[in-house]
């Protein structure tokens, strides 16, 4: 049972990374800000439930009694969570980047208004 778990959260945290990857990607045709932040929304959910199932299976590891098996998912959690943010960094920067450049296109420009 715990291979599978182990699987289960593998395959989250490979989606967590690959989500933002894949956006980055598609960057130059679909800028929209909403979809770049459901993204990373997603792949930070992935990146959570992943790491909820490897504390679950930790926890039970501990209860059993099996202490030698959780020296092989030490350090799983702290990859995944620096990887996760290190990948969806760069799509929240350029949406952060995008939203302020069309903020300030929406503006009406004040200063060459003529005022008759």
């Amino acid at each position: 049972m715990y291979g599978w778990l182990n699987l289960l959260s593998l395959a989250l945290g490979l989606l967590a990374w690959i989500l933002p990857l894949v956006s980055l990607a598609r960057l130059k045709r679909a800028t929209r800000i909403h979809a770049l932040h459901r993204t990373c929304f997603v792949s930070f959910l992935c990146c959570a439930l992943a790491l909820v199932i490897q504390y679950q299976t930790r926890i039970d590891l501990m209860t059993k009694g099996a202490v030698g098996a959780l020296e092989e998912i030490v350090y799983f959690p702290a990859v995944l969570l620096a990887g996760t943010v290190l990948v969806n960094l760069p799509l929240l920067l350029f949406s952060a980047c995008d939203d302020e450049t069309a903020k300030g296109e929406s503006a009406p420009n004040q200063s060459n208004t003529e005022v008759l």
